[in-house]
Formats: structure tokens, C-alpha cells, sequence
């Protein structure tokens, strides 16, 4: 249990850095650090037991990742206002494809 919970946090600080860094740079909504890293850490568990959930060797990654967006957005935008909904869009499928690219680039996940 200890190298799982290991190895996930290991692997959130490198997804939200990858995040954070796919964005900061555009992104000027206040506090934008905090809001991410939280929106992380609340849809990326959840994820998991998604995973874990469906116990098959190739979990539906697809439509994880679609959950995830979808969470990531929704909570986004009670943060910033819906008012901005499709600015946050963009930001949220820019910095998950970030990561996703990240993944399958630099990782070699298959």
C-alpha cells in the first residue's frame, strides 16, 4: 500500500507540474495553482477507482479521462464563474492533453 501511495503522489506532482507549466503561461485567473492542484487532487483519485472499478486489464481510459475533464471543469468553474464556462473549457482540455501527451510521449505508456 505504501509504494502505491508512493508511486500516485509521485505521479500527481508530475502531472499537475506538467499541467501547471502547459498553462501558466496564458492562464491569469487568480490563484491558478491552488485551483488546479486541487482539482487534481479531488478528480485523479476518483479515477483511480474508476480503474479499479472496472478490474479488466485495459480500463476504459477514454472515458476516465472524459470524467475527469468534465469534474475538472465543473469545479473550475464554481471557482472562477460560469460566466467564463468555455475559456475554462479550453483550459481544462489543454492542460489534461498536456498531460495525456506528456504520458504517452515521455513515459511510453501504452
Amino acid at each position: 500500500m505504501t509504494s502505491f501511495l508512493t508511486s500516485f503522489a509521485a505521479g500527481e506532482a508530475m502531472n499537475i507540474a506538467v499541467e501547471y507549466l502547459a498553462t501558466a503561461w496564458w492562464v491569469r485567473f487568480p490563484g491558478w495553482f491552488v485551483a488546479l492542484t486541487l482539482a487534481n487532487l479531488v478528480s485523479h483519485p476518483l479515477m483511480v477507482a474508476a480503474f479499479a472499478f472496472c478490474n479488466s486489464e485495459s480500463p476504459p481510459l477514454l472515458e476516465c479521462e472524459i470524467g475527469v475533464v468534465a469534474l475538472e471543469w465543473l469545479m473550475l468553474c464554481f471557482r472562477y464563474g460560469f460566466k467564463m464556462k468555455w475559456r475554462i473549457l479550453g483550459v481544462v482540455l489543454a492542460m489534461n492533453a498536456a498531460s495525456y501527451m506528456f504520458g504517452i510521449l515521455v513515459l511510453d505508456w501504452q
